[in-house]
């Protein structure tokens, strides 16, 4: 079971929806504010999938991290998506693609090249949706995780601890071994 977020937006997904991502231990981790999932296509004249947000780390530590959203449809299919940070347009490139929508590049934040979140800091995230499309009809819900095998600094606190438990049995051991020859 992912660890997990999770507020719902239920029916309608309008701007400004507020997530708290938490992780397996219920410990808030980050803030996902501005919540945006489709963005209105003047040359299309219809709202397009694109998904964007400001995503704080609310942990006090740097994380280190891929964050997923998860779309759930009315018809019961899943549509799972990373994250991904915004950065800025090299100079001169355009600031509209075909569809009248906002251009915008992002790195995605995955399993094997998380995102570096650093404590108190806002990061514009974004999402554009490969076509075919869904509508703003077929949601049910949104929401955002950590993936499954990902390590909170919780899960690495309690790690630490077991291993110093094991490190200070084993020294016992030791111990005791060495007494008894």
């Amino acid at each position: 079971m992912r660890h997990s977020l999770l507020l719902l937006i239920l029916v309608t997904l309008t701007s400004g929806q507020t997530f708290t991502v938490k992780d397996r231990h219920q410990i808030p981790l980050v803030i996902i504010t501005d919540v945006k999932l489709f963005q209105y296509s003047s040359k299309l004249n219809q709202d397009i999938p694109q998904f964007k947000g400001i995503l704080t780390n609310v942990s006090n530590v740097t994380l280190n991290a891929a964050i997923l959203g998860t779309i759930h449809k009315k018809d019961g299919s899943v549509d799972i998506f990373p994250i991904g940070v915004r950065f800025a347009l090299p100079p001169g490139a355009s600031d509209v693609d075909k569809y009248g929508l906002p251009i915008f590049y992002a790195m995605p934040c995955t399993v094997l090249y998380p995102c570096v979140f650093k404590p108190d800091s806002p990061y514009e995230i974004a999402y554009s949706f490969p076509q075919p499309w869904f509508s703003e009809a077929d949601v049910q819900s949104i929401e955002f995780s950590f993936p499954d095998d990902w390590q909170s600094p919780e899960d690495k606190r309690l790690a630490k601890e077991v291993q110093a438990k094991k490190d200070a049995a084993e020294a016992v051991r030791r111990k005791r071994l060495a007494a008894e020859q």
